[in-house]
């Protein structure tokens, strides 16, 4: 092709047709910067297509994370629910009156003291995040992840903290009083009977196990309220995703 074109250059040339020739070089140059357009429009329809690939798997991972997430979510949420309604039943008990510290005791044994780890699956939005990928994702998804990462961080490092508050408070109880499995070995032990049948000692005992109760409560109660916005989230990114993908 290019040899023909020279050609072409050298007749118009040696036969002094200088307008045609002047004709012909724009129409060259015309040529070569169509084919530059194309190459350009190619290179960047690749690069769309790329970029296309990149994003749609990210969506995929995303989706797949945020059902993780959702599962996850509810199941440890009923677990929650029906633990603040344990202590809204041992709570409203105190609604007899004149109820013996044994009586007490026995109703704040059927609670349960133990928390829950709270963890999420934020790998693709982590991985977003330190790629800097994240900004291939539309502004609508992009900001909803973010808020959504802040709220699971902000979840975790309360029920964290609260978690510790209430574990302190169960030590120093422990300390005082003694491990479960130690009150249930008094039957056998005079000394450690006559010890744990004392009122004072019962009661006191019964204010530091409804101290961390309160704390884990609470905690429960905010994890609970922080669970249910985070499902509205994931609800709304899930839906703006399948849209894109759509």
């Amino acid at each position: 092709m290019i040899k023909i074109f020279r050609k072409i250059r050298q007749r118009l040339l040696t036969e002094s047709k200088f307008g045609n020739y002047f004709v012909y070089a724009l129409g060259e140059i015309f040529l070569v910067v169509i084919g530059i357009l194309i190459a350009l429009k190619i290179n960047n329809w690749n690069e769309i297509h790329k970029t296309d690939k990149v994003r749609n798997g990210y969506y995929s991972q995303l989706l797949q994370d945020l059902e993780k997430d959702k599962i996850y979510i509810n199941t440890i949420k009923k677990k929650m629910d029906s633990s603040v309604l344990k202590y809204n039943d041992y709570r409203d008990s105190f609604n007899k009156p004149n109820l013996t510290a044994v009586e007490i005791l026995h109703n704040q044994n059927k609670l349960n003291y133990k928390s829950k780890l709270i963890r999420f699956h934020s790998n693709t939005i982590s991985t977003l995040e330190n790629t800097g990928d994240i900004k291939l994702l539309p502004s609508e998804i992009r900001n909803i992840l973010i808020d959504l990462k802040q709220l699971q961080e902000l979840t975790i490092k309360t029920a964290e903290f609260n978690d510790q508050g209430k574990a302190e408070l169960l030590r120093s109880a422990m300390i005082e009083y003694g491990s479960m499995d130690l009150i249930e070995s008094r039957d056998n032990q005079s000394k450690l009977a006559t010890f744990y049948n004392n009122e004072h000692i019962r009661f006191k005992k019964i204010m530091s196990l409804e101290a961390a109760q309160q704390v884990k409560n609470d905690s429960e109660r905010d994890i609970v309220e922080s669970f249910e916005q985070m499902l509205i989230e994931i609800d709304r990114i899930t839906n703006l995703i399948q849209q894109k993908l759509n």
